[in-house]
């Protein structure tokens, strides 16, 4: 509310001298910054006057408001002959800007950039396993320990993403379970997330296993299924030479006669994406092979009609899978016919999880009805987990 009045570059210099309230970091406004002081429902002044006083009242012979509360911007611009020597100012009178030469002299009114507080968001990846967790807003994008700092008040919303041949365990600190994570930052926050390498949990009795990560796994291997005490026998199914491929740790040749004897292949490594059979004296688990990547659905889409025994890394439903094998874009809700059927093995209750396109694609209950009546289990949204195997019948 001063009375003083300057030429352009005088003005910029006011600025970076100005020391009100004891700051030193005053600036000339740009013109739109400028600008967003005006309230266009006014008019002489064009400005909130409870906000802001009303400005000088200083009057032209020939314009008599035209120099009354005009300020300097910061910002150049040229005048109608194309002169640079101009800068926008903005009249809060009429409620307009103009450009108007250098040496004219105009009001001041100064700016400092928001001053914003800022809190430490610490995130820890945990746990045996491995992933990444990302921040939204961006900041954070971390696979081991990292701390952003985010504006005070805002809430930062945190996804996990295991890696292939991991899982993601759940949150602790300022978030928990396994769902969501949302953080208001209202001061320093810290964050956990746990990622744990996936493991084959295994029944006494018969158990359908899968490898969904493409790392090989030596099925004599100690720390595999090379355990005698454990394992009694392990299954795979060779579609190329529709024959069997057996294993077992109690035999000193691993079954390799026993196999030759009866015709079957001697089993000696889990690919991945391979499905196969663990007969179990006892329930134990077996950690999954760290490392690699996730066997993508996709993958199978090229495989030859018949029964194949597989595995897949990428979570999804049997109707996401069956989606998966078609190499064109398809319309929501249309249900191809890629699969006969697919079947997955409930080791804890004995019975199959059964799932048919063509059942599907009838709509109302067939599938369920179906399911019902056969004794069967519905997969009822549940994923293909990648520890998991599972027959598939192409047509």
């Amino acid at each position: 509310n001063r009375n003083d009045t300057f030429i352009w570059r005088d003005a910029l210099k006011r600025a970076v001298t100005d020391r009100t309230a004891t700051y030193t970091d005053w600036r000339l406004p740009n013109v739109k910054e400028l600008r967003s002081l005006l309230d266009e429902t006014k008019y002489s002044p064009a400005i909130d006057q409870g906000f802001f006083p009303a400005p000088p009242n200083v009057k032209s012979a020939n314009f008599r408001y035209l120099y009354q509360a005009s300020f300097w911007s910061s910002s150049p611009t040229l005048d109608y002959s194309g002169n640079t020597d101009t800068s926008w100012d903005v009249n809060f009178d009429f409620g307009m800007n103009l450009g108007t030469p250098r040496t004219f002299t105009r009001y001041v009114r100064l700016v400092r950039n928001a001053v914003t507080t800022k809190y430490a968001l610490a995130v820890d990846n945990i746990g045996t396993g491995s992933g990444t967790v990302q921040s939204s807003p961006i900041g954070i994008t971390c696979r081991n320990s990292c701390a952003v700092g985010f504006v005070s008040g805002n809430n930062v919303a945190l996804t996990a993403t295991p890696d292939a041949g991991s899982t993601f365990a759940g949150w602790t600190g300022a978030c928990s379970g396994t769902g969501s994570c949302s953080v208001a930052m209202t001061q320093a926050k810290y964050v956990a997330a746990t990622f744990e390498l996936n493991r084959w949990s295994l029944k006494r009795g018969w158990n359908l296993l899968g490898n969904g990560v493409n790392v090989d796994v030596s099925v004599a291997a100690s720390n595999f299924f090379g355990n005698k005490v454990n394992v009694e026998t392990v299954w795979k199914w060779n579609p190329a030479t529709s024959k069997w491929a057996f294993y077992s740790p109690s035999q000193p040749d691993g079954g390799a006669a026993y196999a030759a004897g009866k015709g079957y292949e001697f089993l000696t490594t889990i690919k991945g994406g391979e499905g196969f059979w663990v007969s179990a004296f006892n329930t134990f688990t077996v950690q999954m092979p760290a490392g690699g990547s996730a066997v993508s659905s996709a993958s199978f889409n090229s495989t030859p009609r018949g029964w194949r025994l597989i595995s897949t890394g990428d979570n999804l439903t049997p109707n996401q899978f069956n989606r998966a094998l078609t190499t064109t874009v398809l319309a929501a809700g249309v249900i191809p016919n890629n699969l006969t059927s697919l079947w997955a093995w409930d080791a804890t209750n004995q019975k199959w999880y059964f799932y048919a396109p063509s059942l599907e694609a009838m709509n109302g209950t067939a599938l369920t009805d179906y399911i019902s009546s056969h004794g069967y289990k519905d997969f009822a949204g549940g994923t293909l987990a990648p520890d998991a195997g599972f027959w598939v019948q192409r047509p």
